[in-house]
This record gives structure tokens, sequence and C-alpha cells, in this order.
């Protein structure tokens, strides 16, 4: 065999391989971009084959039409040959890509039905976290000191209760975990709205629970303060006017996380939803939207630190 009918026979083939290796990488890249969260399952698994048994195949013909047009020259086209095995090799991924769109767009919900559910499933979403967007009812858990959260605990389930100490262990490992997390790469945004924050301070009140002590208030947002001043790259807090009607933490713009608790009666009663899905950035933009809007006077820490001061402590004073 001649040289230049060697390369000829050939050339189909690697244009073939090189398009083996770009569409599927330009693919799989596209999807990560677009924050879509690829499931091991059936659709998977048949959209990989595709891709693989179809190259495989394509490349095998590519090669062997290749060598057999040597022997007839009428028939000799690489480039014809190169143009199919684009085209086909196109439509096959295409069809995997669209395989694994569809099937990995779908929602992924877990349901919490108990403070120990909730414990597991809020530990586990947000271990690990990047960025961590919250809506809040109140001022945020990690901030509450272990003899706070132990006083919430007992008066929220009452004495003896079996899920004083799920909520006790739930508080403090998320509360260290965050702190913990904070100090490297994990960002943390929460937007409060400034009278549903003053009316938590005058009342005292949490969920279940009445006539919180002073100083329980006082420390919180105390470490809330410090907190604020002491992360200036990884904590961003913004207050707000405007109402928010649904209280939320968004993790990694791909998870969202909607919880109150029951009281007392917490036994087999839904106190949390979590959902995972692409739709979730609409969520996240909604999100954006209401932080941009706060007034660029009133964004930074120090404004936000004499507002806390003048709004929160000289209530409790």
């Amino acid at each position: 065999m001649l040289l230049s009918e060697y390369l000829s026979s050939i050339g189909p083939l690697l244009i073939t391989l090189l398009i083996d290796v770009a569409i599927p990488t330009i693919l799989w890249i596209t999807t990560f971009r677009t924050q879509t969260r690829l499931k091991l399952g059936a659709p998977l698994i048949t959209a990989i084959i595709t891709i693989l048994v179809g190259n495989g195949l394509l490349a095998y013909i590519c090669r062997f039409i290749s060598f057999i047009s040597i022997e007839n020259e009428s028939q000799q086209n690489p480039v014809v040959i190169s143009i199919a095995a684009f085209l086909t090799l196109t439509a096959l991924e295409g069809i995997a890509f669209f395989l694994i769109r569809k099937y990995s767009s779908k929602a992924l919900i877990k349901i919490s039905m108990s403070p120990n559910d909730y414990k597991e499933l809020i530990l586990a979403a947000e271990r690990n976290a990047k960025i961590i967007k919250l809506m809040p009812k109140r001022i945020h858990v990690m901030f509450k000191s272990p003899e706070f959260i132990t006083f919430l605990a007992e008066q929220r389930f009452g004495p003896g209760s079996e899920y004083i100490q799920p909520y006790i262990d739930e508080h403090i490992s998320r509360s260290s975990a965050l702190l913990q997390a904070l100090g490297h790469d994990l960002k943390m945004y929460e937007i409060h709205n400034k009278n549903e924050l003053i009316s938590y301070v005058q009342k005292r009140g949490h969920h279940g629970v009445s006539s919180i002590e002073k100083k329980h208030i006082i420390h919180m947002i105390n470490e809330w303060k410090r907190i604020i001043g002491q992360y200036p790259d990884n904590y961003f807090v913004r207050l707000t006017e405007e109402t928010i009607p649904l209280k939320y933490e968004l993790i990694d713009d791909k998870k969202l996380v909607m919880h109150e608790s029951v009281g007392t009666y917490s036994r087999d009663r839904f106190n949390a939803i979590f959902i995972e899905s692409p739709s979730i950035t609409q969520i996240s933009d909604d999100f954006a939207q209401i932080w941009e809007r706060v007034p660029a006077n009133e964004r930074s820490r120090e404004n936000i630190i004499k507002w806390i001061d003048d709004n929160l402590l000289t209530v409790l004073q």
C-alpha cells in the first residue's frame, strides 16, 4: 500500500476520533455549566452506551470503508466519509444528550417527618456546600449558644421528649460545621426583613416558645455582629423592607430547603421539604433581585452593625 493511500484511508478515522473526543467533552461541560445533576441510572447508562457503541461502530465502519475504497478508486472520497461520520456521530450524541437532560432534569424531593429526619437531611445537604443563600425566619441558628439551644428544645418539645437531643445535636453540629466552613471557602448570603427582626426581638418569642430571657437574645445578636465583622469575604448580610412571604435556604443554587418546626407533637409530622432540581436557579434569580434592590448606602457592614445596635440591641436594654 502506498503512503498516500494509507493516509487517505486513515484520514477519516482520525477526524472521527477527533469528533469522538470533542463533541462528548462539549456536551458534558455544557451539562455541568447548566448545573444539571446527572444521576446514575438506566437513562444515563443508556445514553453512555449509545455514545460509546455508536462511536465505536462508526469508527470501525469508517476505517473499513476507507480501506475498501482503495481497491476501487471511483469510490474513494475521504471528505464524504468524514462528513457522514460527523453527521451520524452528532445525531447519536444529540439523542444521548437529550436523554440525559430529559431524565436528569426531574426534581429530587425528600421529606422530613421528624426532628431526627431534619437533622440528617440538613447536615447532609449543607455538607461541602460552596454557596448558601438564606431568607431566614429569624437570626441564624449558628449564633445561638448551647444554653439557648437546650432551653429552646426543652420548652418546645416538653420535658423528657425523645426529640430534645436530636434537636440539640442538629443545632450544635450544624453551627459548628457552618462556622468552620466560613473560615475556608463557604460563602453565605442572608436577606432579613427589618420589621420581622424588630418584632422578633420585641416579642422575644420563638416557634412554640415564649418569653425568652433577654440574655439569650443579646448573646445571639452579639455573636451575629461578631461574625459579620470577622468574615468580610465569606459572610454577607442585607436588610430589606420588602415582604418575604416564603422563607427558604438555597444550597449551591441546586437545592431548596423549606422548614418549620412542628412543636411538641412532632412524631410523624411533616416539618421540612428538600428539593433538588435545575429549576431552583429561578428562585436564585428572585433572591438576587431582592439582594440588588437594597439601597447602596445600606449595604456596608458598618451600617448593618449600626442598624442592629440601634434597632435590636436598644430594644433589649
